[in-house]
């Protein structure tokens, strides 16, 4: 079985991004099933946002950016 090291380490990163934004906008992160798809899916666009679960428009336009800059920082979210 072969590991993606990278993709773990950037899983993790994102993981601590997002924690991170939680913490800054008080969303309780404990048990919330969206922040394992945001830390373990590689996003870069506008519908993948939209294609998880507890992500929608407003979400999208507020973080959306953010989200997609920690893994892929010369993209945006369009």
């Amino acid at each position: 079985m072969k590991i993606d090291i990278k993709s773990i380490l950037l899983s993790k990163i994102l993981l601590i991004h997002i924690l991170d934004l939680c913490n800054s906008y008080g969303i309780d992160y404990r048990t919330n099933v969206t922040l394992v798809d945001l830390a373990t899916r590689q996003l870069m666009t506008r519908e993948e946002l939209l294609s998880i679960s507890g992500i929608g428009e407003k979400k999208v336009e507020l973080y959306g950016n953010e989200i997609v800059s920690k893994t892929h920082p010369n993209l945006k979210c369009v």
